[in-house]
């Protein structure tokens, strides 16, 4: 299993435990690695270092079904895993 790292912009509504579980990250290591005192804001950066046994960086223009068909992956199943309704550009994109 490879290590990812990325960073990832705190959306209106999002909560840490909420971002934990759409890309099933350890809640105390997130809080550990960003030295967390108290529930990030909306726009707050935040420092991501998980697992992955697949990962894709979303380049402009790309969607599920392009990196479906660039990986042989199943879109449906991307989507689940990512749990987002759509790619956005530098976004990492959960393969398997």
């Amino acid at each position: 299993m490879d290590t990812g790292s990325f960073v990832l912009r705190v959306k209106e509504g999002e909560t840490l435990l909420s971002l934990c579980r759409k890309f099933n990250l350890a809640f105390e290591k997130v809080i550990a690695e960003n030295r967390l005192v108290r529930e990030p804001a909306a726009g707050e950066l935040l420092y991501v270092s998980c697992a992955f046994r697949e990962m894709h960086v979303a380049e402009a223009g790309e969607t599920y079904r392009s990196i479906a068909e660039k990986y042989g992956k199943d879109e449906g199943e991307l989507r689940r895993l990512n749990a987002a309704e759509y790619v956005f550009f530098s976004m990492p994109v959960v393969l398997g």
